[in-house]
């Protein structure tokens, strides 16, 4: 079954989806992959206990706009952005496909910061980004597409807070943090996050405090924190977000939604329009 699929694959030049999420058995991907050229998405992220060998073609996929990247790559690996096998590259990446919209990199152990930066900037099109990789220091605003709409940092354990470089990236609507920052303050930036329309905050469990500067996301209508056991409330900045209209509070300390319905703390809240588990 294996053979007959590695030798057939380049066959299916209409085929405009090809998911290979969770297999292991193939070490090898056939250069015939290539052949692929509609296709829209292609996944990747096979079983991370068996290193897979990419061929160097797939910038040849000239329609691609969703890549999955998986967890690991066989060391003979080598992508380029000009579509040669060069042995002597290195970092060994990827794509300049103008279609490329939407990439997700998962890793399960640190990826290098030269690689990934360069990895991002040869994205250029790219609108949506999911990183689940421990990085440690996070990329320059400079670094990322500036039409990036969506991202999702995921174990990211990042030293150094995000938030200042996150909120000069002018249209970004929808962040999502998950185990990403290993600090204990974030802090959002006066006239930061112009176009953020949903937050999404989710076990970051060293965060103590939060603080949202004046005029900091302007556009906010939801907001969402989960499982931040060690912030010790929500940020004042919150009763300047007039557009704030959904909160969902879920695995919090009793004592955190407790003090969410006392005075000066309730001010911060009391314009919100819908409110999930805050009670």
């Amino acid at each position: 079954m294996e053979g007959e699929f590695l030798r057939d694959i380049g066959k299916l030049i209409r085929l405009r989806y090809l998911s290979l999420k969770g297999t292991h058995c193939f070490s090898e991907l056939p250069r015939g992959i290539g052949n692929l050229k509609r296709l829209q998405t292609l996944d990747l992220r096979m079983n991370e206990e068996f290193p897979v060998q990419l061929p160097n073609v797939i910038c040849k996929m000239e329609m691609l706009m969703y890549l999955y990247l998986p967890m690991v790559c066989d060391s003979k690996t080598k992508l380029s952005d000009a579509c040669e096998v060069n042995s002597g590259s290195n970092p060994p990446v990827i794509i300049a496909s103008e279609h490329l919209r939407s990439l997700s990199v998962s890793r399960p152990e640190i990826i290098d910061f030269y690689l990934l930066a360069y990895l991002i900037s040869t994205c250029v099109h790219i609108s949506e980004l999911s990183l689940t990789c421990s990085i440690g220091e996070f990329l320059p605003a400079c670094q990322f597409p500036y039409q990036i709409i969506f991202m999702s940092l995921g174990e990211t354990e990042l030293s150094t807070d995000p938030m200042p470089t996150l909120g000069k990236l002018p249209n970004l609507k929808i962040l999502e943090l998950q185990k990403a920052f290993i600090g204990e303050e974030f802090h959002c930036s006066t006239e930061g996050f112009p176009e953020l329309n949903s937050l999404k905050h989710i076990s970051i469990s060293t965060v103590k405090h939060w603080i949202i500067d004046k005029s900091s996301m302007p556009k906010l209508r939801h907001l969402e924190i989960i499982d931040c056991k060690s912030l010790e409330m929500v940020p004042v900045g919150l009763m300047f977000i007039t557009t704030l209209e959904e909160l969902k509070i879920e695995l919090m300390p009793k004592a955190f939604k407790d003090r969410l319905w006392e005075g000066d703390q309730f001010n911060k809240i009391k314009h919100v329009v819908s409110f999930q588990n805050c009670y």
